[in-house]
C-alpha cells in the first residue's frame, strides 16, 4: 500500500463536475436569458399596474409560500437564497406571460422550449442532490476499509508508510494533501493503539527520523 493508493480511497466525491452538471449549468443560463428577455418585452406591452403591482405581489406570494414550507428557513443561507429566487421567479412570470402573448406563435414555441429546459434543470438538481447524499456513505465505507487494512500491517510497515506519506503533505494538489493527512491520522491512531506510551515518547522526541526504537515490533503487537 502507498500514499497514492490511499489517496485514491480517501478522495471519493472530490472529482470534477461531470458532463451532466456542465449541461445543467449551460441550460440554466439559457433559461434565465430567455425568461428575462421575454419578461422585458412583456413589461413594454403590459400596463404599469401589471408591472408595478401584480408582479411584485406575485413575487411576495411565491416567496412567502416557500418560506412557510422550507424546513431550514430562515436559519440557513441556502434556504434564504431559495426563497429570494422563488420570489424573483414568480414576479418575472407576470411580464413573461405578457411577453409570450405579445409574440404570438413564437412566444408559444419559446415557452415550450423554456419549460423543457426547466424540466432538465429540475432533473439535474435532483441528480446533484442524490450524488451529494451518496458521497458521505461511500467515503465512510472507504475509510472503514482502509482502517481495517492498516490494522493488519506490521509495525515496521506502519512506520515506513508514515515516512513515505510525508511527501504528500507538501503536495500542490489539495485532494492529495488532504488524503495524506487523513492517511497519516489512521497510521498514528493504529500505532497509538498498539503502544500509547511509545508513541507518546516518539512524538515528544520528534518523528522525523528513521524507524523509531520506541515502537514495538511485530511480536509486541501480535496480541491485537
Amino acid at each position: 500500500m502507498s500514499p497514492t493508493a490511499a489517496s485514491g480511497q480517501l478522495s471519493i466525491g472530490s472529482g470534477r463536475p461531470g458532463t451532466w452538471s456542465a449541461l445543467t449549468r449551460i441550460s440554466g443560463v439559457a433559461c434565465l436569458v430567455g425568461v428575462v428577455g421575454v419578461a422585458l418585452l412583456g413589461a413594454l406591452f403590459s400596463s404599469a399596474v401589471m408591472t408595478l403591482v401584480v408582479a411584485p405581489v406575485a413575487g411576495i406570494f411565491g416567496a412567502g409560500q416557500l418560506a412557510l414550507v422550507h424546513p431550514s428557513f430562515p436559519g440557513r443561507r441556502s434556504a434564504r437564497r431559495a426563497v429570494l429566487l422563488s420570489g424573483f421567479g414568480w414576479a418575472v412570470m407576470v411580464p413573461f406571460v405578457m411577453g409570450a402573448v405579445a409574440l404570438g406563435v413564437v412566444g408559444a414555441v419559446l415557452t415550450v422550449v423554456l419549460v423543457l429546459i426547466g424540466a432538465l434543470l429540475v432533473v439535474g438538481a435532483i441528480t446533484d442532490v442524490c450524488r451529494r447524499d451518496a458521497v458521505p456513505d461511500s467515503a465512510g465505507a472507504s475509510v472503514a476499509g482502509l482502517e481495517e487494512l492498516v490494522s493488519g500491517l506490521p509495525t515496521a510497515t506502519l512506520l515506513a508508510e508514515w515516512e513515505e506519506s510525508a511527501s504528500g503533505l507538501g503536495s500542490g494538489d489539495p485532494g492529495r494533501r488532504a488524503a495524506a493527512i487523513q492517511f497519516r491520522g489512521l497510521l498514528l491512531a493504529e500505532m497509538t493503539r498498539r503502544d500509547p506510551a511509545g508513541v507518546d515518547r516518539w512524538l515528544r522526541e520528534g518523528t522525523g527520523g528513521t524507524t523509531d526504537p520506541h515502537l514495538p515490533g511485530d511480536s509486541d503487537s501480535a496480541s491485537r
